[in-house]
């Protein structure tokens, strides 16, 4: 009764905190955190160039004393390094370093504005500018950390317009026998209760790999949130979102997937030079839905049945590494 009792409260936390980074999607739109951190490096770069190069006129810009020539420049370094560090690759570390930026700034702020002889307006106005930019560092930084942390080490991202209404979407995705039809990976998918499946999808060289998933989620008609139960090979969790597309143009279907493979960020790695990688696969799933809702089938590939693709898919290559 205890092990139960301790496991659905470790359920019940993975899906709390995933239900979190759902919530902080919403507030950042459809753009995802890895994209906006890499704006937010070029942003960095640009403002740490203008503080180095043209001290002064920054000094005037904020209100400040243009005798700060030095502890300008300094923080443009700074800020130059927060940039360099987030488009490298370490997004994480390089948010974090941008909000601890950001706090110094708000404190070098404050003391202008308290300071005889400054141009105060000015100076109060930079501090809502960078109390803004501040808050969007921050849920950036805390989205890629949540995105990191625990389970997931990969997320991937596609959307596709479907000529069909959201409800006719919703409908044919929430019968999960359904999704083999157009994931190809999958052999079966078939459900265990209200709210658990069971899936069945094909490894490398043949090898079956299964694994037992909850629905974490639901918004009949608009979307269904789910991840896989412990001990599975692959851990994984997504959402998938209907939304009617403006016009009458149909229904916009985006899904968000998370994911752990062993060692999943050699195997990422690997499989983008490789040209394998998974949001290719997941692209061609929602390619093929699209076919399946708006003809009724999948239309063939050239020397194949409709039925299987060739290559290796996104599984192939969470399992592979």
């Amino acid at each position: 009764m205890a092990t139960q009792t301790s496991e659905r409260i470790q359920r019940t936390g993975a899906a709390d905190e995933y239900t979190g980074r759902q919530r902080a999607d919403g507030l950042l739109g459809n753009t995802t955190p890895e994209q906006l951190a890499n704006g937010l490096g070029w942003f960095s770069i640009g403002l740490g160039l203008a503080e180095l190069l043209a001290p002064r006129t920054m000094a005037r810009v904020v209100g400040a004393k243009e005798r700060h020539n030095g502890l300008m420049r300094s923080l443009g370094l700074r800020e130059i390094g927060a940039g360099i560090m987030i488009l490298s690759g370490a997004r994480t570390v390089g948010c974090w370093s941008r909000v601890a930026g950001d706090l110094m700034d708000l404190s070098l702020l404050a003391g202008t504005i308290a300071a005889p002889r400054t141009n105060k307006g000015r100076a109060i106005g930079s501090t809502s500018a960078v109390v803004g930019v501040t808050v969007l560092d921050a849920l950036t930084a805390w989205q890629l950390s949540q995105s990191q942390s625990g389970a997931y080490d990969v997320r991937v991202e596609k959307s596709i317009t479907i000529n069909r209404s959201p409800e006719e979407c919703y409908s044919f995705w929430r019968s999960f026998e359904n999704l083999p039809k157009f994931m190809l990976h999958l052999e079966s998918v078939r459900p265990t209760g209200d709210r658990r499946t069971h899936w069945v999808a094909r490894g490398p060289a043949g090898v079956k790999v299964e694994w037992d998933a909850e629905i974490t989620d639901e918004r009949p008609n608009e979307s269904i949130s789910w991840r896989s139960l412990e001990s599975a090979d692959i851990d994984n969790a997504g959402t998938v979102h209907f939304e009617r597309a403006p016009g009458n143009r149909g229904t916009i279907v985006r899904v968000s997937m998370y994911y752990s493979p062993p060692a999943a960020g050699i195997g990422s790695t690997l499989a983008s030079i490789l040209g394998q990688h998974p949001e290719q696969e997941i692209a061609k799933d929602l390619q093929r839905f699209k076919q399946v809702l708006e003809t009724g089938e999948v239309v063939k590939t050239e020397g194949q049945s409709a039925g299987r693709s060739s290559g290796a898919t996104w599984l192939d290559n969470m399992a592979r590494y």
